[in-house]
């Protein structure tokens, strides 16, 4: 069987240490001006909807975001009813909507969207208190959502896994009890920081969970004033904590890069646009997407696109990787003599729509398959993960 050697250059450390990063007006967020509305991204496409207006009622209309054409188009109204201060997720090919508030009150339901159907399919309620305000991040195929505020404010956590369809409890949030959080995940961690709690006292903090060990730590806060209701992206493997403000709708300009390999912030000054509050955002190919919100308290309909234009990368280990037999049926053996040294955790393959159709943890041996026969004909790209980092090593192709 012939082996065809790839020679992968691992990203690691890598990006300059001042990016710069491209922060472009697109299309403006249509409908009625919102804040608090809620967002995901699916099969290259954005999806954003529901939210708060400027004299307090609450949306249920639902849109979709072309960036290649760079156009909006409006889908089926959300039916589970008004609402604003929701999270919103996807995992595969699905979206998903949790918790907010409307005039009846605070909410605990989960709602799943097919965007080929353009249909919605409510969920087993999220488990905790009916709240808004909380967070939400996808990791590793699942999402999750935790935080918040209802009754009181919240550090319970939980993880939603859309096979089983299923909550299940992780260990609380460490720090101080909040709501209006920001985070993203990385690698097998998620971040989550930043926020306010009952006294509106603004938080800098910052915390990862590790899904391997089921633990949270904390790391460096903020280099910056502590804010609420800011964006938080993944860009690269970066993560990006973009405005928010103070809790009265006020916005800030700065915005921050944590790089988890240096484990250190990056603090940025320089945005001269109007920076955003209350934010919907996703991430589309690597750019970040993030709109409508308040600016000093009025109610913003801008939408942004976000470009990291450093990728500046560094060489620090060139390991001969043997995939074979490449093109094949869908079923890859990956060989690598160097997994453990480079402590690789898992290995995940995407479709050219961005989708993960496989995930798998790494063992201490240097033979792995990759099994994406399900998945038919085409090109796929197969990802290999380490603890604090993301190095995407080739493709391959299903005959």
């Amino acid at each position: 069987m012939k082996k065809l050697l790839f020679t992968a250059i691992i990203l690691i450390s890598a990006m300059i240490a001042h990016a710069q990063y491209s922060i472009v007006l697109k299309a403006n967020v249509p409908g009625t001006l919102r804040h608090h509305a809620s967002a995901f991204s699916i099969n290259g496409l954005g999806y954003l909807g529901t939210g708060r207006t400027q004299s307090g009622g609450y949306l249920t209309d639902w849109w979709e975001y072309n960036p290649i054409s760079d156009t909006w188009t409006q889908k089926a109204n959300f039916p589970g009813g008004s609402r604003s201060h929701a999270v919103g997720f996807s995992i595969g090919n699905k979206g998903y909507i949790a918790c907010g508030r409307n005039t009846a009150g605070y909410l605990n339901q989960l709602w799943e969207y097919d965007p080929g159907t353009d249909a919605w399919t409510q969920k087993p309620n999220f488990p905790g208190a009916a709240r808004e305000h909380p967070v939400a991040v996808v990791l590793n195929a699942e999402g999750y959502v935790g935080t918040g505020r209802g009754a009181s404010n919240y550090n319970d956590f939980y993880k939603y896994n859309p096979i089983p369809n299923t909550w299940t409890a992780i260990p609380n949030f460490p720090g101080t009890i909040r709501h209006h959080p920001s985070g993203f995940a990385i690698g097998n961690k998620m971040y989550i920081g930043t926020g306010h709690d009952f006294t509106n006292a603004m938080m800098a903090d910052f915390y990862y969970y590790n899904s391997s060990t089921n633990t949270w730590t904390q790391i460096a806060n903020i280099p910056g004033a502590g804010r609420v209701a800011a964006a938080g992206l993944n860009l690269y493997d970066k993560g990006l904590i973009l405005w928010g403000g103070d809790d009265v709708g006020n916005s800030y300009t700065s915005y921050f890069r944590y790089d988890t390999l240096a484990q250190a912030w990056t603090p940025y000054t320089t945005f001269t646009g109007t920076p955003l509050w209350g934010s919907a955002f996703f991430v589309i190919n690597n750019k970040g997407y993030v709109g409508s919100g308040t600016a000093g308290g009025s109610v913003q309909n801008e939408f942004y696109e976000i470009t990291d234009l450093s990728v500046g990368i560094a060489e620090n280990n060139v390991p001969a990787i043997s995939v074979y037999p490449n093109p094949g049926n869908g079923i890859f053996n990956l060989e690598m003599s160097q997994f453990e040294n480079l402590k690789m955790e898992f290995v995940d393959v995407y479709n050219v729509m961005g989708e993960k159709v496989f995930h798998q943890q790494i063992s201490k041996s240097s033979n792995l398959q990759i099994d994406v026969s399900a998945y038919g004909k085409g090109i796929y790209f197969y990802s290999l993960k380490g603890e604090n980092f993301s190095v995407r090593t080739g493709k391959l192709v299903v005959q």
